[in-house]
């Protein structure tokens, strides 16, 4: 299959034929620019339409099986018990109120102070 073209240029004769890019006798080692640009933006349409496509068969699973289950997606998606709400702070710095902790996650570092100097987590509590 590959007799004609040598070993150097495969890549490149494969991307030819699989895009359609007619070198019409370019005999240049490099590929004529404007035949890589068409190419570029050619690939670019062809996985953007491919990523479209996804996302469409993707929204359509989902709405089945919304539907399967005596739901709307819609009405899922816009579920206010669903999205997260910011936790209520549970400890603040004794001298700075403005610096709080909710309890979760790694301790602030005067948090990590105050435990190190003797003093509780109870003692920050609000």
């Amino acid at each position: 299959m590959f007799t004609s073209v040598s070993s150097n240029y495969r890549a490149e004769w494969i991307l030819s034929q699989h895009i359609g890019i007619a070198r019409h006798g370019y005999r240049s080692r490099r590929p004529d620019p404007q035949g890589v640009e068409n190419a570029d933006g050619r690939v670019d349409r062809a996985i953007n339409g491919f990523e479209i496509r996804q996302k469409q068969k993707a929204l359509e699973a989902m709405k089945t099986t919304a539907q399967e289950h005596g739901c709307n997606l819609k009405d899922l998606l816009d579920d206010e018990s669903l999205k997260k709400t910011a936790v209520a702070a549970k400890y603040a710095h004794p001298e700075n109120a403005d610096q709080t902790w909710t309890g979760r996650g790694r301790k602030p570092r005067w948090v990590q102070e105050a435990l190190d100097a003797g003093k509780t987590l109870d003692d920050l509590a609000m």
